[in-house]
């Protein structure tokens, strides 16, 4: 059909028009109901998407796809494989539950494998050395002929001390891989997250709900559109009746596609972690397995 001219009333767009229904396209645009109708229609038959099958999808979903391992085996294991790029997995501890190492591991694990880090870190420790720490572990643990330096050159790690500019990076990021679309980077770590959020959400804050949902759109999108496996960490609080809950809050917890707990375990002879799935969209949750943090890097226990 042949579409009159609707700018002049402030429509301007297919998503304009399929935004509204018949009888107030009708209004807005001095349409009869049945010419309304019809304009409908035409837009929704060029805009729907077309029938894919469970495999074509599933064609799709593995074509991009890298799975980056942690470094540990167990935690592997539970993962099916890894870390998937197109996610945003959260870690939620309290804290010395192992999440900044962990982060570590699957830093230098993945730098081990020729790929790229960015490593966003809210704290204030050098962290230079214990990385390099897990990179010496997977190199002889390989049997690598690479080089440590060359692998440590592969995380490049910032400094960020608070949310606008972590979003503020996070922008120019994006900007820098559609520049360079063959970019080897395919992790994206932050740490911590809540650090950085904690101070803007919740008393009188009116703008910290809003810059918590600008960074929740942006990291999805940048490993959806940039096939970037995420790794965000966050801390428990306190709630009432002595229980805690990550922090951050409901609104936040529907952003992570994963979010992991992990768990301290003491016992007379060793201090064993786990790690627990609270929220997945491919693995069943509470799945669990246990590992151990030592000066070489993270290893399976029991």
């Amino acid at each position: 059909m042949q579409r009159p001219d609707l700018r002049q009333h402030g429509i301007m767009s297919d998503r304009d028009v399929l935004r509204l229904d018949d009888s107030a396209l009708a209004k807005q645009a001095h349409l009869t109901t049945a010419e309304a109708k019809a304009l409908v229609d035409d837009v929704t038959q060029r805009c729907a998407p077309l029938p894919v099958s469970g495999q074509d999808l599933l064609a799709q979903f593995s074509e991009g796809l890298t799975v980056l391992s942690t470094g540990c085996q167990s935690i592997d294991d539970m993962l099916a494989g890894g870390l998937y790029s197109g996610e945003l997995t959260e870690l939620v501890s309290a804290s010395g539950s192992g999440k900044t190492q962990l982060c570590f591991s699957c830093a230098a694990k993945t730098a081990c494998q020729l790929y790229e880090v960015v490593y966003f870190d809210s704290g204030s420790s050098s962290c230079g050395q214990r990385i390099a720490d897990f990179v010496r572990a997977f190199v002889a643990q390989d049997q690598s002929q690479q080089r440590e330096e060359d692998v440590l050159r592969r995380i490049q790690f910032e400094q960020t001390h608070t949310a606008q500019e972590l979003l503020d990076r996070l922008h120019a990021l994006g900007e820098q891989l559609v520049a360079q679309p063959q970019s080897a980077l395919r992790l994206l770590v932050v740490d911590s997250l809540a650090a950085l959020l904690t101070p803007l959400v919740g008393g009188r804050q009116t703008h910290g709900p809003a810059i918590m949902s600008s960074l929740g759109v942006k990291i999805k999108a940048l490993a959806l559109d940039h096939n970037l496996a995420v790794l965000v960490t966050n801390y428990m609080v306190s709630e009432g009746g002595g229980g805690s809950r990550p922090a951050l809050g409901v609104s936040w917890a529907s952003v992570p596609h994963m979010r992991l707990q992990l768990h301290t375990e003491e016992s007379d002879l060793l201090i064993a972690r786990s790690a627990v799935v609270l929220k997945s969209q491919r693995l069943q949750r509470w799945t669990s397995c246990r590992f151990l943090i030592s000066e070489e890097g993270l290893t399976e226990h029991g």
